[in-house]
């Protein structure tokens, strides 16, 4: 998300993340590097910035619900 600051709350549940750190744009993709790789649980945050943790992936075990700003 670039030029995107956001900040994800688990608000119940547990999420399986994966964030990546955003090294470099080419024409036609991206160079990412492994930045972390967790389960979160209620009351846990994540957070991404221009700087840290650009790219992520997020996916929910059961029901699970966040709560994002942008």
């Amino acid at each position: 998300h670039e030029g995107l600051v956001s900040r994800q709350t688990v608000l119940r549940g547990q999420l399986e993340l994966r964030e990546y750190d955003r090294l470099s744009d080419e024409e036609g993709g991206v160079w990412v590097q492994p930045r972390t790789s967790k389960i979160l649980s209620p009351g846990e945050i994540f957070e991404t910035t221009d700087d840290r943790a650009n790219v992520h992936w997020f996916g929910a075990h059961k029901d699970s619900i966040i709560f994002n700003l942008n």
